[in-house]
């Protein structure tokens, strides 16, 4: 095989084109499994423990702490990906210690309903790993 000019520049012109593709291909970050693991788990128990108070089950202050800390520990994880998202985990946190002290109103105006941190969750499972 001979190398013409026209070759050798076929070969700079794909070597070139792979090199700048890398560019438009997400960097894998080794961060979001570990955030939508404590995402999940905050969640989830929460989900559970609104659908056991719907069931007409009282008040449980122990799953409330419980609640607080899940929120708290998700907070690091998440920052690493999501620092507005960690901010939001925070004030959750602090609402499950003394969520008499929010209004529905005021836990729409945080951001921190149910509904928006589960959507949130589903957006972190968006960004490719």
């Amino acid at each position: 095989m001979e190398l013409t000019v026209p070759f050798l520049q076929g070969i700079a012109a794909i070597t070139t084109f792979a090199v700048n593709a890398k560019k438009f291909i997400p960097n894998p970050n080794p961060n979001i499994s570990p955030a939508i693991i404590a995402l999940t788990k905050a969640v989830h128990e929460t989900e559970m423990y609104f659908r056991d108070r719907v069931r007409g089950f009282e008040r449980d202050f122990s799953r409330e702490d419980v609640l607080s800390r899940l929120w708290s520990d998700a907070e690091e994880p998440v920052r690493l990906v999501d620092p507005h998202l960690s901010e939001l985990c925070r004030y959750k946190a602090k609402y499950w210690l003394f969520p008499e002290s929010y209004s529905r109103s005021q836990v729409v105006e945080l951001h921190i309903t149910l509904e928006g941190m589960n959507a949130a969750l589903q957006r972190l499972r968006d960004i490719p790993e």
